[in-house]
């Protein structure tokens, strides 16, 4: 889900939403046979590149690992690959570029598997949607996340999206459901042991807390923050 960097303070009444070294160089003809290792060696770059947040090297070595990738041979490669590139240009701010990678792993994913992926790339093309600005739209596909979750057995997912929710509700001022989205994306980030997730939930309950005129009760959840 959507995780803004915004720091955790008690001026912060805001929603915030969920969220090593060069890559290899790209090869001109890989020998097809050391395309898993070269692969398995990408994914684990591309990952503590996105970590560091270091996204400009990290869209690099997602995209090696993307030409390495014969397309319709590894449906489920491809597919985490382009969601993995989309959020990647969600981070910086390539909106365009990001819906059109995710779309397209929601394509692949939809047409042939595994439905085990479509969560993740579901809840990413709701965290698209809303730094777009298309806030219902988001909303819905963060629902569909959370269906696809509990068809696939994803417990992660089932959870996660709640807090993105909850900034649905807040928005359009059901402060009653946001403050159960919010407490729902709070349990899951501890059961889940998710400490972003958990941070940012209790923000936000601050936020709703304030915004229903219970500015005492804001202060405390955003003391539980600060304790965390």
């Amino acid at each position: 889900m959507s995780w803004a960097r915004t720091p955790l303070s008690f001026a912060v009444l805001v929603p915030l939403t969920l969220a090593c070294g060069d890559p290899p160089p790209p090869e001109a003809a890989p020998d097809r046979a050391s395309v898993p290792a070269q692969l398995e060696s990408l994914t684990a770059a591309a990952e503590s590149l996105y970590q560091a947040g270091e996204y400009g090297r990290t869209r690099e070595t997602w995209t090696v690992a993307l030409n390495l990738i014969q397309s319709g041979r590894d449906h489920a490669a491809e597919a985490r690959i382009l969601t993995s590139l989309g959020l990647t240009e969600w981070r910086l701010g390539d909106y365009k570029g990001a819906r059109a990678r995710t779309e397209e792993a929601r394509t692949i994913l939809e047409a042939h598997g595994p439905r085990a992926l479509l969560p993740r790339t579901y809840n990413a093309l709701g965290l698209i949607a809303w730094d777009q600005g298309r806030l219902s739209e988001a909303a819905e596909l963060w629902r569909r996340t959370m269906e696809l979750a509990r068809e696939v057995g994803d417990r992660e997912y089932v959870d996660k999206p709640a807090m993105n929710l909850g900034l649905w509700y807040a928005g359009i001022g059901d402060l009653a459901r946001a403050w159960e989205s919010f407490d729902a994306s709070l349990t899951a980030g501890r059961k889940l042991g998710i400490r972003p997730l958990e941070l940012r939930s209790l923000v936000n309950l601050a936020m709703v807390a304030n915004r229903m005129g219970e500015p005492r009760l804001a202060l405390a959840w955003l003391d539980s923050a600060a304790a965390a």
